[in-house]
């Protein structure tokens, strides 16, 4: 081999030059950029649209809660006025007549079950429907038979017509039990 066909065949700088930035340039027209990106952007929409479902299913699964929450507590209220209504019916007296000695009868029903104490003058409280007012009186009482406690709020509810137990409360104290009693009515307004 001659050195001189050597020097012809290496290339001139430029030249290498020149054709490395043609190589690029057909490496770059090669990769498919375009269709990486437009994956991309369909994965991101996709994504988009996940979070906003997932997101509107949790918010109807809450008000669907709420909803049957509310038809329950329909549903258990109806109940409460039919029972009220049929008692109304069956005893021949107006349940939701106001009873102006109610205090009374259930201070008597505390003494009837053998409580030595008498019960407080109540929190009341008032919450207005159409034509009738529920009623709430609370009692916070101690003793020391639980027995007692429970026969007292036993008495009252029978001895008041249309008095129910909204909500109560035991609780032990060193000697003495404690019980917190929210008693229910319904009266006619008027």
């Amino acid at each position: 081999m001659n050195p001189r066909d050597t020097e012809r065949r290496t290339l001139s700088e430029d030249a290498r030059y020149e054709l490395a930035g043609a190589a690029a340039a057909a490496e770059r027209r090669n990769r498919p950029t375009a269709l990486l990106v437009a994956s991309l952007l369909v994965l991101a929409i996709g994504a988009g649209a996940l979070v906003s479902s997932l997101s509107a299913r949790a918010s109807a699964g809450r008000a669907m809660r709420l909803e049957q929450s509310r038809e329950e507590q329909v549903v258990r209220l109806a109940a409460q006025f039919e029972a009220i209504e049929r008692q109304r019916q069956d005893s021949g007296t107006d349940t939701f007549a106001p009873i102006p000695d109610l205090l009374s009868r259930i201070e008597t029903a505390a003494r009837d079950a053998g409580l030595s104490d008498r019960p407080p003058i109540p929190g009341q409280r008032s919450e207005r429907s159409e034509d009738l007012t529920r009623r709430d009186y609370t009692y916070t009482m101690r003793d020391a038979s639980l027995d007692r406690l429970l026969k007292w709020v036993e008495l009252s509810t029978q001895t008041v017509p249309g008095l129910q137990v909204s909500a109560i409360e035991l609780r032990p104290e060193q000697r003495t039990w404690q019980v917190t009693v929210t008693f229910s009515r319904w009266e006619r307004q008027g």
